[in-house]
């Protein structure tokens, strides 16, 4: 796991083909598909699994950009404890952006997990430039990229939904 600069993120995104709008890192990417998250945290940790399958197998961007919109319910210190256990700083700033690559994939998972369970706005992106998940703070999932792997993907995100 490799920690980046909010600009390392855009310019990685572009380097994979992303559209410009898919790097306006600072809220949510333009989605083709989205559903409301189920509040059922058994179907979140599942889905936090689906989401790591679905980006498996390269490198893949983590970017958690909506942070401190719901102070209450963010748990900022289990998050700096989960990131700091892997030795990097994490500060409740503008965004958190790390890159994962091959054997970071359990890491993936859990912040995947943490960042739905605490209510933060966040995605990942595949490297092959074909494929955006991501979840908001306002509770809903949602997918971007090329429109057929969008669709299989949705098809099963949309399982975890309301």
């Amino acid at each position: 796991m490799k920690q980046i600069t909010e600009t390392e993120a855009r310019e990685w995104l572009l380097s994979k083909g992303y559209r410009p709008d898919a790097t306006e890192l600072g809220g949510r990417v333009e989605a083709t598909h989205d559903v409301l998250l189920s509040p059922d945290f058994t179907k979140q940790i599942f889905l936090s699994r689906l989401v790591r399958s679905l980006v498996e197998g390269g490198e893949t961007l983590f970017a958690a950009v909506d942070i401190g919109i719901w102070p209450s319910a963010e748990n900022k210190f289990v998050f700096e404890r989960y990131i700091g256990s892997e030795g990097l700083n994490f500060d409740l700033g503008p965004g958190v952006f790390l890159l994962a690559g091959p054997g970071d994939e359990d890491f993936l998972e859990g912040i995947v997990y943490l960042s739905i369970l605490f209510i933060y706005g966040a995605f990942v992106a595949r490297d092959d430039g074909n494929l955006i998940v991501g979840w908001s703070h306002d509770e809903f999932i949602y997918v971007n990229g090329d429109p057929s792997t969008c669709e299989k993907a949705f098809a099963e995100l949309k399982g975890y939904g309301r």
